[in-house]
């Protein structure tokens, strides 16, 4: 049977405390699962008071019974308000902006070992309340993410020779063992300068995290994504830029899948550009219209062609820098603000206990002093 995604609406109770990273347990456990969601923070109408505008929170998960689940836990951790069913209204945007890590993945947004002053999704419902905008984020756990971050740290660490190296060692090592000199000794690891050493330990840092493939896009106005992405959290390593902007107008719609990785067919699709660079001057040259010692003006003609068509096909399938980021991370921005009580949120109504019944019961049967 198709499992049928389900949405799930998220609403603070005003009288809840919400801490640095407060959706952290629940990403955990959507690691653990190994299915995708999506994550909305969206400013919209109200669904409780007419003609009121306010940040409101959406979460949608691949079928019914996994929401459930997913309720649970963050009705058991959370002072919130769920309501299932309840989707992002079908507003139309302007533009969508794509983001990507400025640097490689390996190197986290946010500081080891240090926490910020302010809950960063404050920030971000700060700058969504400024216009009609929303912030999007898709993600699914990555465990073979860890390999690049590995990569990276052999890399820095100079584990990793060349071909071309370990062979000049190889006949270096012959040659002096054939002349009586000592034997060459292979380069053990080198050490480290503080600057290396720092990088080198926040990504052993991270690697130790459970790691999410994101996909993260931001909807609206050209001046709310400006707005937006200067709320980001960011850190003296990486930070998140802007890779693409689509200028047609769009709604939130869309499947809930997989975000895209490193695929074949996109990693062909980034290799294109190659095909106008060789093709038109190798078949130009052939039936007798470009000759690169000429340099007539079909010749420019054909080269600039070239230029135009290789420059527009590398804009359009390059590559993005893998956008991958630990619990940690991801929770700085996939979440519920702290100051639920100063910020136009969607809030929720909390639940009677029967510790409030007890309490009306208590007051009820007191009995009257006698002051006579």
């Amino acid at each position: 049977m198709e499992e049928v995604p389900c949405w799930v609406e998220i609403r603070p109770i005003v009288s809840g405390k919400f801490g640095l990273r407060n959706f952290a347990g629940v990403l955990d456990y959507l690691y653990n699962a190994g299915k995708p969601f999506r994550f909305f923070a969206v400013n919209c109408p109200s669904a409780r008071v007419d003609g009121l505008r306010c940040v409101r929170f959406f979460l949608q998960l691949p079928s019914a019974e996994f929401a459930d689940r997913v309720a649970n836990i963050l009705r058991t951790s959370l002072d919130v308000e769920l309501v299932e069913g309840s989707q992002p209204p079908a507003n139309v945007y302007e533009c969508c902006a794509e983001f990507e890590l400025r640097n490689t993945y390996a190197l986290p947004i946010c500081l080891p070992k240090e926490e910020p002053n302010v809950n960063p999704v404050d920030a971000v419902v700060g700058a969504l309340s400024g216009g009609d905008a929303a912030l999007e984020v898709l993600a699914v756990e990555d465990r073979k993410a860890r390999g690049g971050i590995l990569r990276y740290v052999e890399k820095k660490m100079g584990r990793s020779a060349s071909f071309a190296d370990a062979l000049f060692n190889a006949a270096a090592g012959i040659i002096g063992g054939f002349f009586g000199g000592p034997p060459s000794k292979s380069k053990g690891k080198r050490e480290l300068d503080p600057f290396t050493k720092d990088r080198v330990d926040t990504a052993g840092w991270k690697v130790n995290r459970n790691l999410f493939r994101c996909e993260l896009k931001v909807h609206g106005s050209g001046k709310a994504i400006e707005t937006i992405k200067e709320s980001l959290p960011f850190s003296p390593y990486n930070r998140l830029k802007v890779c693409r902007v689509s200028r047609a107008p769009h709604t939130l719609a869309g499947e809930l899948r997989r975000p895209r990785g490193g695929e074949l067919k996109a990693t062909l699709l980034s290799f294109l550009w190659l095909v106008p660079l060789v093709l038109i001057p190798c078949s130009t040259f052939l039936l007798g219209l470009f000759d690169p010692l000429r340099l007539a003006n079909i010749d420019f003609t054909i080269v600039i062609l070239t230029a135009a068509i290789t420059l527009i096909l590398y804009a359009a399938f390059r590559q993005k820098q893998p956008l991958v980021m630990c619990t940690d991370e991801l929770s700085l921005i996939v979440g519920v603000p702290t100051a639920v009580d100063r910020l136009p949120i969607e809030t929720g109504t909390a639940r009677v206990t029967r510790k409030q019944f007890a309490f009306g019961e208590e007051s009820l049967k007191t009995p009257p002093s006698n002051n006579a």
